[in-house]
């Protein structure tokens, strides 16, 4: 197997994982935008906390745990719609990349790139292990589709 198939399929593993997040994401969202109970609502906020971590609210996030049981609806429905719509952004994305539009590679170097600039702002406040793993991948991503949007316009994928 040559370099070129090699990023390739690196690159199609990587877009790949980057989807089923942000599927298990958009569907985290969907829960609980539907379902809003104590308990769902801690699984979510321990999986995401780190993506939904606002400026405004994260006074109010970061005291959740204890505070869940006087969730008030406009947060939950805050944090819902977050990761409904960060989800479908990065799913279209993942999308458009997987069918190979050439429009998305430049598009999605530079959303990822924000997301790891985000992340990284997230990583001064609150250090997690999770969002350590999230910008490797993102960085991945954008280092491997930049190899590709490259190797597609000298004809080598």
């Amino acid at each position: 197997m040559n370099k070129y198939k090699l990023e390739h399929e690196f690159f199609r593993v990587s877009i790949f994982l980057k989807g089923l997040y942000s599927f298990f994401e958009l569907l985290a969202g969907a829960i609980l935008f539907f379902v809003v109970s104590k308990k769902i609502f801690i699984f979510i906020y321990e999986i995401f906390q780190s993506e939904f971590l606002q400026d405004v609210h994260e006074f109010i996030i970061r005291y959740m745990p204890h505070a869940v049981e006087n969730l008030p609806y406009q947060l939950s429905l805050f944090i819902s719609l977050y990761l409904i719509s960060h989800g479908i952004v990065k799913l279209g994305l993942i999308i458009a990349l997987w069918k190979e539009k050439r429009w998305a590679y430049p598009l999605a170097i530079v959303v990822f790139g924000g997301f790891i600039v985000y992340q990284i702002y997230k990583y001064a406040i609150q250090p997690s292990l999770v969002l350590l793993v999230l910008t490797d991948l993102d960085l991945a991503v954008i280092i491997l589709t930049w190899l590709e949007w490259k190797n597609k316009g000298k004809g080598r994928v």
